[in-house]
């Protein structure tokens, strides 16, 4: 019918949430407390309803409370839903024509009224679907900046499959906060959604769908590292990597890649102008030159986290060897050897390498964005700010149909002492360890003040320690990730390179506050001091809903899938 074809949209305002701070009495923590008023409920479209609705609104005299937790309770959302300590506001796609279907987007849109004290970090939104009334958990992250958050893009409905259903809760990460940042403030902010019209009632194919259907339908076989069983897909190098913990329910955690080069290499639309030659450290046999499909830039998927792609890139950014971090050679610089704190800390505004990868920095005279701008400048390179300038990001950097794709996410940056197998170091990234743990402060090499945290809050980081040892065929390779250079890890791992670098790891270690994790050239894991200029392979978590293409694509090199 012709209405199906038309483009649509919502139209009207939608929910708004009004929050204030008090001190409960006895309590540890402040609360914050919410109410909302002015609700408008219904949106409409030619060809789709969007209906919000909210729950456990409370009143004035006695307001619902956002609670402070460590994470968003996905283990037990049914008691959660029960005893609600959190907003919850949610909406409803829909279609209301006959042989009509179209995509949804969803936004959590943070207004200008919002106080700036929680925009630092601590407030946070998760966002769940809601099939009969069951919660299926899709993602979560860090309310930091005013406007726009695209919590999910390519949502499919028609006039077959009925209603979609999401609900958004925003709460307080309570281990990143403390009461006295928060009391007083206020959140303002409303979820909508629009809808448009499409002729093909085929529903798109998100690529952390396509993936995990490649893995739900290959045939398993377990493989036992540390105590902990995996079921391992081998005909398309696919795992499940339990939580890194033996008591995760068999056949559960992150989707990840493995092997030697499973098929993982990933388009998102951009070229380069010339091939980039990378010299020096490759091991005896391995080319200098940089493979590239064609005029293509690639990446490769390190796996599903949370229903998103986490990508890396296939090659190195830069010729040119990159510090972590570096600093003054002053009392308060760890004598130039850099800090192990990859984010911002306090007046800290974190590590170099950070600044480069990432936006915000612009206004800088060195590490000033210029991976994410594709810029041209000077980097950080060596030990007591040692620089190096005319250095190119123009073939290598981010264009912007790359940076629509990525998406905020929590790293996780805690801290290990040791070497072991990958669970442990999973573990550890998640834990509480700081990178200046074995330090005494005022000592030489642990003079810095710098508060290290152990999660982080951005668009760009570098894969793990973890993510190293889960990319090896466990089935072969049942070792220590700094004996991955044994025969069964290194000539298994599709991470190795042949090349030494960089990872998001920081390592704690005996005397020093800038110690970082490495991959070794011969495929072990190792470790250096964060001023060490190595070779740098961004990492990034991209947008739930991402569409996949695979029509004549494997995801292989020569035939890379290409991301929407």
């Amino acid at each position: 019918m012709e209405e199906s074809r038309k483009k649509s949209k919502t139209i009207g305002s939608l929910l708004g949430i009004f929050g204030f701070i008090a001190l409960v009495a006895g309590a540890t923590y402040a609360w914050l407390t919410w109410r909302s008023n002015n609700i408008i409920i219904a949106g409409s479209t030619e060809c789709f309803d969007v209906v919000y609705y909210r729950k456990d609104l409370g009143t004035v005299e006695n307001p619902a409370m956002l609670k402070f937790m460590t994470n968003y309770n996905r283990d037990n959302l049914n008691q959660v839903v029960e005893n609600p300590q959190y907003a919850e506001v949610g909406l409803s796609l829909d279609p209301r024509c006959t042989n009509v279907s179209g995509l949804g987007k969803l936004y959590l849109t943070t207004n200008v009224s919002t106080d700036d004290i929680l925009l630092t970090g601590g407030l946070y939104y998760t966002l769940v679907k809601v099939e009969n009334s069951t919660e299926t958990f899709i993602k979560d992250g860090p309310i930091t900046t005013e406007g726009d958050i695209l919590l999910q893009d390519n949502i499919f409905v028609s006039s077959t499959t009925g209603d979609t259903k999401y609900r958004v809760y925003i709460w307080i990460n309570g281990p990143i906060t403390t009461d006295q940042n928060y009391v007083g403030a206020s959140y303002v902010g409303e979820i909508r959604a629009e809808v448009v019209s499409r002729e093909d009632n085929t529903p798109p194919v998100t690529a952390a769908d396509y993936i995990t259907n490649l893995y739900t339908e290959a045939n398993k076989s377990p493989a036992t590292v540390n105590g902990i069983t995996y079921s391992l897909a081998s005909d398309v190098g696919l795992m499940r990597d339990q939580f890194g913990s033996s008591s995760s329910a068999s056949n559960t955690g992150n989707l990840r890649y493995y092997g030697a080069d499973p098929n993982n290499y990933v388009w998102l639309g951009d070229t380069y102008t010339s091939d980039i030659t990378f010299p020096g450290n490759e091991r005896e046999g391995i080319p200098d030159i940089v493979r590239q499909a064609g005029d293509k830039k690639l990446w490769r998927i390190v796996g599903i986290f949370d229903g998103r792609l986490k990508l890396v890139t296939a090659d190195p950014i830069s010729t040119t060897n990159l510090s972590w971090d570096t600093s003054a050679n002053t009392t308060g610089g760890n004598s130039g050897f850099g800090i192990n704190q990859w984010g911002p800390s306090g007046t800290y505004e974190g590590a170099d390498l950070m600044k480069l990868l990432n936006p915000g920095f612009e206004s800088g005279s060195v590490n000033n964005s210029l991976y994410w701008n594709k810029g041209t400048g000077t980097v950080y390179t060596g030990g007591n700010n040692t620089t190096t300038s005319n250095v190119s990001f123009s073939n290598t950097g981010l264009t912007s149909n790359e940076r629509s794709l990525i998406d905020i996410a929590t790293w996780y940056t805690g801290a290990y002492d040791q070497f072991s197998y990958a669970d442990a170091h999973y573990t550890a990234e998640r834990g509480t360890m700081s990178g200046k743990a074995a330090c005494t402060q005022g000592t030489t090499n642990c003079d810095d003040t710098v508060t290290r945290t152990n999660t982080w809050n951005g668009k760009v980081g570098l894969i793990s320690a973890s993510d190293y040892g889960y990319a090896a065929n466990l089935a072969q390779c049942n070792q220590t990730l700094d004996n991955y250079y044994e025969t069964g890890c290194t000539d298994t791992d599709w991470l190795d390179i042949r090349r030494v670098y960089l990872t998001l790891s920081p390592r704690a270690h005996s005397g020093y506050a800038y110690r970082v994790f490495r991959v070794n050239i011969d495929g072990d894991l190792g470790f250096d001091s964060a001023y060490f200029g190595l070779v740098v392979r961004p990492a990034v978590l991209l947008k739930s809903g991402v569409i996949i293409d695979t029509n004549g694509k494997d995801g292989s090199f020569e035939h890379p899938y290409v991301l929407s």
